[in-house]
C-alpha cells in the first residue's frame, strides 16, 4: 500500500484531504504538515511514497520542500498543488521532477483519479527496490567474498594498478588516497565452553561489523575468515594516516574491551605511498601480526624500521614477553600453537621469531642448530602422529648432507618441516570439511522449501560458527552458501516449471520464496527469463 503525506498551509483543505477514505482506494495516510519547514523532518522521518504539497506556504515553499525531498529521498514523488497557472512555476517544478503539477481547486475525485495514474507504476518501482535490496542482503556472503578475493590480489603485488580501480569501483570501494596503510587483527572469545564462544564470538563480530560500516570514510574492512580481518587505511598525507589509524585503534580497543574474556591482536604495517607497494605495507602488518604467537598479551603492534613497538607504548622487549612464560617449555608451546592454527603464509615470519628468542649467538653452534632442529623435528613428528600420520611423514634433518650447515639452513629445513605438518594438518581439515559440507548439502535437499533456511540455520545445525561455515562451505563447493541455495531452488522451480501445471505462486512457496514477485525477480536474475518466458521456452 503506498502511503501519503500532505502539506497544506490552508486548514479546510486540508482537512478536506485528509478525510478521504484512502484506505478503500488502496493507499495510507501516514502524516501532514501545514508548511514544509514543519514537514521536512516528519517526511525523513516516514518515508513516504508520494508528498502531496502546496506551492505556497510561510516559513518554506513547495518548491523548496521539493528539492529537498528529492535529494534526500529521491524515490519519493511528488505532488503539487497550486492556484498559480504561470507557467515560470510549473516550468521550476518540472525542473526539479515533480510527478504532477495540478491547480487548485482539485476535488477529492480528480486527486485520486491523478493518484491512481501513478499508483501502478510507483508499486512496481517499490517492489523493483524493495527485491533489489533483498537480493544484496543474500547476497551479502558473495560480496564478501568478492571483497576478500580482491584483498588478495591487491596486497599479492601482480595486479596492474588499472585494473585494480577498475575492480574496486564494481565493488564499491574508493581507494583513492596518497598514502595508504594495511592493519590485520584477530578477535576471539576465550572459554571453555563452545556455546559461550560461538555466541560471544557472534555479538563481536557484530559490534565490529557495524564499527567497521559507520567509519567507511575511515578505513575499509576486508574479512579474513578465520585468520580475522584486514584493514586498508587511506589518507592525504602520512601525519593525517598515523592521526587516523591511532583514532580507529582507540576505537577498537574500546569496543572489544566491553567483552568478557576477548583475546584480539592486531599488526600495523608501513606506510606506502602507491596502490602497487600495498603488498609492502601487507608483508610488514604480517611480520607484526605473526608476532602473536610468541605474546599472550592484548596488543597492537607496528612493525617500523625493522623493530616491533607496542601501541602506545616503547619498542616492544621480546625479553619480557618470555620471562613471563615457562622458558623450558616456550618455544615447543609456541610451536604447537602456530601447527594448530597458524598460516602457511606466516612461516618466515614465526620462524625468525621463533630462532630469535633462542639466542641469536648460541645459533652460531652447529651442535646447538642441531638441537634446535631435533627438537622442531619431534614437535612436528608429535602434533602429526596425534592427527594419524606416521613418523616418516615428516622429514628428519640430515646433518651429513650440510642440513645444519649455518643459520640460512636450519631456516630452510624448519620451514621444510613446518610446511610439511601445515600440508597434513589441512589435509586432515579438508576430509572433516568434506563431511560437514555434505551434510550441508543434504540439509539444504531436504528443507530448501523453507523460508527461513539460512547460513546461520545451518551454522547451528552443524555447531560451527557462520562465518566459519562459510569458509569452509566455499572451499569445497568453490561457491558461496547464498548462491548455492539460490542456484538449487531455481534449479527445482525450472523442473516444476517443465513437468507440472502449478502456477507461479505455487512454485515459489514450493522452493522458498513466500513473495511470489521476489521469486519472479529472482528467477530472472538467475536464468535471464521469468517463469513464463522459460515455461513457455522463450
Amino acid at each position: 500500500m503506498l502511503r501519503i503525506f500532505l502539506v497544506e498551509d490552508e486548514y479546510v483543505v486540508r482537512e478536506g484531504i485528509k478525510k478521504i477514505d484512502w484506505e478503500s482506494h488502496g493507499f495510507e495516510f501516514c502524516g501532514e504538515a501545514p508548511d514544509g519547514e514543519m514537514a521536512l523532518p516528519l517526511i525523513r522521518k516516514s518515508e513516504p511514497d508520494i508528498v502531496i504539497t502546496d506551492i505556497k506556504m510561510p516559513f518554506m515553499d513547495g518548491l523548496e520542500l521539493t528539492r529537498l525531498v528529492k535529494k534526500e529521498l529521491p524515490y519519493t514523488e511528488i505532488i503539487i498543488l497550486s492556484g498559480y497557472e504561470e507557467f515560470s512555476y510549473a516550468k521550476e517544478a518540472i525542473s526539479l521532477g515533480v510527478a504532477k503539477y495540478l491547480t487548485k481547486p482539485v476535488s477529492a475525485q480528480e486527486l485520486i483519479a491523478e493518484l491512481n495514474g501513478l499508483k501502478d507504476d510507483l508499486e512496481q518501482k517499490k517492489s523493483d527496490r524493495e527485491n533489489a535490496i533483498k537480493y544484496q542482503s543474500d547476497m551479502e556472503e558473495d560480496i564478501l567474498k568478492e571483497r576478500k578475493d580482491f584483498f588478495n590480489e591487491l596486497v599479492g603485488g601482480n595486479v596492474a594498478v588499472s585494473e585494480i580501480i577498475e575492480r574496486s569501483e564494481a565493488l564499491g570501494l574508493d581507494l583513492r588516497a596518497s598514502v595508504y596503510c594495511i592493519l590485520l587483527v584477530t578477535t576471539y572469545i576465550q572459554s571453555d565452553l563452545s556455546d559461550v564462544r560461538e555466541e560471544a564470538g557472534s555479538e563481536l563480530y557484530q559490534s565490529l561489523h557495524e564499527w567497521s560500516s559507520k567509519s567507511t570514510d575511515s578505513f575499509i574492512l576486508f574479512n579474513r575468515d578465520v585468520d580475522g580481518q584486514a584493514i586498508l587505511f587511506g589518507g592525504d598525507n602520512e601525519k593525517e594516516l598515523k592521526e587516523t589509524i591511532e583514532k580507529c585503534t582507540d576505537e577498537f580497543i574500546e569496543i572489544v574491551s566491553t567483552f568478557k574474556d576477548v583475546r584480539y591482536y592486531a599488526g600495523v604495517g608501513c606506510i606506502v605511498e602507491r596502490l602497487s607497494e600495498l603488498n609492502r605495507s601487507y608483508e610488514a602488518a604480517g611480520a607484526a601480526f605473526a608476532h602473536r604467537y610468541f605474546d599472550t598479551s592484548n596488543r597492537v603492534v607496528y612493525w617500523q624500521d625493522n623493530s616491533l613497538l607496542i601501541y602506545g607504548e616503547q619498542e616492544l622487549d621480546d625479553d619480557d614477553v618470555i620471562s613471563s612464560a615457562d622458558v623450558k617449555n616456550l618455544d615447543r608451546a609456541r610451536l604447537i600453537d602456530f601447527l594448530k592454527t597458524g598460516d602457511i603464509s606466516e612461516k618466515d615470519y614465526f620462524i625468525e621469531e621463533l630462532l630469535n628468542n633462542t639466542g641469536i649467538d648460541a645459533l652460531r653452534s652447529s651442535m646447538f642448530r642441531q638441537y634446535v632442529a631435533m627438537d622442531l623435528y619431534f614437535t612436528a613428528v608429535d602434533f602429526c602422529m596425534g592427527l594419524g600420520y606416521e613418523k616418516d611423514d615428516i622429514p628428519s634433518p640430515d646433518v651429513s648432507q650440510g642440513t645444519l650447515l649455518d643459520v640460512e639452513a636450519l631456516k630452510s629445513y624448519c620451514r621444510e618441516v613446518i610446511s610439511k605438518s601445515i600440508e597434513l594438518r589441512d589435509s586432515i581439515s579438508k576430509s572433516r570439511y568434506k563431511d560437514v559440507v555434505d551434510k550441508v548439502i543434504g540439509y539444504i535437499e531436504e528443507h530448501y522449501m523453507d523460508e527461513e533456511l539460512s547460513l546461520n540455520t545451518l551454522a547451528e545445525y552443524v555447531r560451527f560458527s557462520p562465518n566459519h561455515l562459510s569458509t569452509i562451505f566455499s572451499q569445497e563447493t568453490g561457491e558461496t552458501f547464498s548462491k548455492y541455495l539460490i542456484e538449487y531452488r531455481i534449479g527445482k522451480a525450472k523442473e516444476e516449471l517443465k513437468c507440472t501445471s502449478k502456477k507461479s505462486s505455487e512454485i515459489a512457496i514450493d522452493t522458498g520464496y513466500k513473495d511470489p514477485h521476489y521469486f519472479s525477480y529472482m528467477f530472472k536474475k538467475i536464468t535471464g527469463l521469468t517463469p513464463t518466458q522459460y515455461r513457455e521456452g522463450k
